[in-house]
């Protein structure tokens, strides 16, 4: 029995539901339950009456609970501990991010601020889910995150599942990115009809939030459309800024002005603000609730701040 047997048992036993259990585990309910009579088939005895009214803990399921608890608080206490002695002890600074050129500037600006000191740097590159399990395993001590609009309550409801704080940087309206083949890069346009890119060939990278609808969230038609007749899917966001200079098609991103005022993000590529869109990005930082920051974490964090607000 692992620690995870433990966390599905408690779970279940305070939802007394294995559907609601399953929804907050964010795993499947057939999974939950094959989980659950393996659990019960070593323990030889049941831990739940299943009842129309839902799940019932059985008189022997309340003798385990009384034993499990403990154990698994005891666990909590454990990465509590460890992880105030890294902090004293701290020797790597690790950041995750979703693609952001402007947040690998600022770890880089860190790199350059504290290599004297003979800390280890890691920067972990991913999808928001990718992020949030960085954080949630301690790979990473801080994350930065983007969803859209579309997915914000699914991403409200796994981060406080997972014990994540979050803090919200900005919400950030979607723009055009093209390169300097696109027509419409040398027009002097404030704003651009999405319905005007229908002729250029759409790319958009699997790593995008944009894409991921894992709440089954409706999309606007216009992206609707977009997802439908998507010309090139790429792996990754260096790829698709590689598509970008070489074709006249175009993506889908955020954009802040305030963090690209000094450097462009990249060279004969521009972001035009969509006319009218039907959503929004919102960029913010999570950390594990339960642990306090590093001073280098800190600094990282107001960096990325000051940064977004246009005060660098």
């Amino acid at each position: 029995m692992t620690m995870k047997d433990i966390e599905y048992i408690i779970e279940i036993a305070e939802a007394k539901s294995i559907s609601k259990a399953a929804q907050n585990l964010y795993i499947s309910q057939p999974d939950l339950s094959v989980s659950i009579r393996s659990i019960e088939q070593e323990l030889g005895n049941d831990l739940f009456i299943r009842t129309k009214r839902g799940i019932e803990v059985t008189d022997f399921g309340y003798q385990v609970l009384d034993c499990f608890y403990p154990i698994y608080n005891q666990f909590l206490q454990v990465q509590e501990t460890c992880h105030s002695i890294a902090l004293k002890e701290r020797q790597r600074f690790s950041v995750s991010s979703v693609s952001l050129k402007f947040v690998n500037n600022v770890f880089l600006k860190m790199y350059e601020n504290y290599a004297d000191e003979k800390v280890s740097f890691n920067y972990l590159e991913g999808t928001t889910s990718g992020v949030i399990e960085n954080v949630v395993s301690q790979r990473a001590e801080i994350g930065i995150i983007i969803f859209s609009s579309f997915q914000q309550m699914y991403y409200q409801r796994l981060l406080r599942h997972k014990g994540l704080q979050y803090g919200k940087l900005s919400t950030e309206p979607p723009h055009i990115i093209i390169s300097s083949k696109n027509p419409f890069y040398n027009k002097d346009i404030a704003d651009i009809d999405i319905k005007e890119m229908a002729s250029f060939p759409f790319i958009a990278s699997y790593s995008d939030s944009l894409y991921n609808f894992s709440d089954g969230a409706p999309l606007a038609a216009e992206v609707s459309q977009l997802m439908r007749s998507c010309n090139v899917f790429v792996s990754n966001r260096a790829c698709l800024y590689d598509f970008l200079h070489n074709t006249n098609g175009y993506s889908i991103s955020s954009n802040n002005a305030n963090t690209y005022k000094q450097n462009p993000a990249y060279a004969n590529i521009k972001a035009i603000p969509i006319r009218n869109p039907k959503f929004t990005f919102e960029i913010g930082w999570i950390k594990l609730e339960r642990f306090q920051l590093s001073q280098m974490a800190e600094v990282f964090l107001q960096e990325i701040i000051k940064l977004m607000n246009g005060n660098e």
